[in-house]
């Protein structure tokens, strides 16, 4: 992903920290979606944390790139 150049409407991801790959889906995207384990609260302050139904430590996250 960071040597992706292109811009995009949308990037998804899964298995991945927040914290970790926001700097570069932020460059590469102006919506985000990210499938992630534990939800650790101002990773990504920016960002809403959606718990999903099938684990209690599994969430969604989605945001919009301020870029």
């Amino acid at each position: 992903a960071e040597d992706v150049t292109e811009r995009f409407d949308w990037a998804v991801s899964r298995a991945v920290n927040p914290g970790e790959i926001a700097h570069v889906l932020r460059r590469m995207a102006a919506n985000l979606a990210l499938l992630a384990g534990e939800a650790q609260p101002g990773v990504v302050a920016d960002w809403a944390p959606v718990p999903l139904p099938w684990g209690k430590r599994r969430f969604l996250w989605v945001g919009v790139s301020r870029k």
